[in-house]
């Protein structure tokens, strides 16, 4: 099993993962703690709700090492019981080859932490 030496999350970037989300139009709330179809308790670093009304889960991971397929598929084990309509997974530094791949597989919208305010937009 692989490790990560997890970086201190900031309140600067979660303040501006939250900024980025709302100032493209979607209502946040977080983190919350909910109890998915399994009866398992999930802490989900922030709710997002488009202005379709569809659900998503926000997941950071700021690691001092790339970021592997371990934990893509705990991530979408959490997505596929809370039943959200999708991902945003926010990181820093970048996700490996192969995590990569799983993530666009799974619809996973990823997103370059370091990058935020370079983007324009998020793919529907």
């Amino acid at each position: 099993m692989v490790t990560h030496k997890v970086l201190k999350t900031s309140d600067y970037y979660i303040s501006q993962i939250r900024n980025f989300l709302e100032n493209k139009g979607y209502d946040v709330d977080g983190p919350v703690e909910l109890f998915g179809k399994s009866g398992n308790f999930h802490t989900i670093d922030i709710m997002i709700i488009d202005s379709k009304n569809r659900t998503f889960m926000d997941k950071y991971i700021l690691s001092g090492a790339f970021i592997d397929e371990e934990i893509i598929f705990r991530i979408f084990g959490i997505s596929f019981d809370m039943d959200v309509d999708g991902v945003f997974l926010f990181v820093l530094p970048q996700l490996t080859v192969r995590a990569a791949e799983l993530a666009d597989f799974y619809g996973f919208k990823v997103i370059d932490v370091s990058n935020l305010k370079n983007l324009s937009r998020i793919q529907e």
